[in-house]
């Protein structure tokens, strides 16, 4: 992971470009994050069109943690969208939790599901998706805690 050296209201703590393919059609990111969960969001921003992570210009899905929240938004050229927003005891702060997020292209769109320690929480389709592949990072709102 690569660490980015200029200073943004969203902290990306490091990327790393992925190509995800497990099936025509079909990716999915699966990794454990131990988020210590607060009023700060943190989390992993995912499908980033470039290194040089920049909030109101590049393209990406985020997906938050904030509270007993579970946020996931999507950004094109600065314009944010929140596509999914739910309360879950599924995350646990400061406990390795795992996640899946599978990504599904068909001709209506594209269908993201995220599981968080095998329970399915999100499963909706974005109409508009962004690009197929991407980097993958994580992220940190709080000017005090890491993930």
């Amino acid at each position: 992971m690569k660490n980015l050296e200029k200073p943004y209201s969203t902290k990306v703590l490091g990327y790393k470009k992925v190509k995800l393919d497990i099936a025509p059609n079909l990716k999915s990111l699966n990794f454990n994050i131990k988020p210590k969960l607060s009023n700060d969001e943190q989390g992993v921003i995912f499908r980033l069109n470039n290194s040089d992570f920049d909030e109101n210009k590049s393209n990406y899905y985020k997906l938050s943690f904030k509270n007993n929240k579970l946020i996931l938004k999507k950004n094109i050229d600065g314009k944010k969208q929140t596509m999914s927003i739910i309360s879950t005891d599924a995350v646990k702060s400061n406990e390795w939790n795992n996640i899946k997020i599978y990504n599904q292209y068909h001709n209506s769109g594209s269908k993201i599901i995220v599981y968080v320690n095998d329970e399915e929480v999100i499963n909706c389709i974005d109409v508009q998706p962004i690009q197929k592949e991407g980097y993958f990072g994580v992220f940190n709102n709080s000017s005090s805690e890491l993930l």
